[in-house]
């Protein structure tokens, strides 16, 4: 099971900025990081909804703060201890919090100009 993201309005045709794919091992601690970092971005709604693929719509303006405060974690450490405290607590599940698919999400929300969860 994969969780396939649709861009609204991609600043352009090319296909890094329409889609985005993750694996539900490596989706669920990326979203639980986007969850744990954006308290006021997203509503309770919105942050349960992350885990489903049904179609959850992120507008433009959260795609592009999730972005920025992903970036900013990456600097003041933030990921780095969310990556640690992950890691002792999910050994051998099999969940993976991966920082160059992270990185690759954040891009996405910048240029996507918001996106569907499928």
């Amino acid at each position: 099971m994969g969780f396939d993201l649709y861009a609204l309005d991609p600043i352009t045709d090319n296909e890094e900025h329409g889609y985005f794919r993750a694996n539900v091992w490596y989706w669920r601690p990326l979203w639980a990081f986007v969850e744990y970092i954006c308290q006021d971005t997203l509503n309770d709604s919105e942050k349960k909804a992350g885990y489903y693929n049904d179609g959850n719509i992120i507008s433009k303006e959260q795609a592009q703060q999730i972005s920025n405060k992903l970036k900013l974690s990456f600097t003041d450490e933030t990921f780095n201890k969310f990556k640690n405290d992950f890691d002792k607590t999910n050994t051998g599940t099999g969940y993976n919090c991966n920082y160059e698919l992270i990185v690759e999400f954040s891009n996405f929300c910048l240029n996507s100009g918001g996106f569907t969860i499928h």
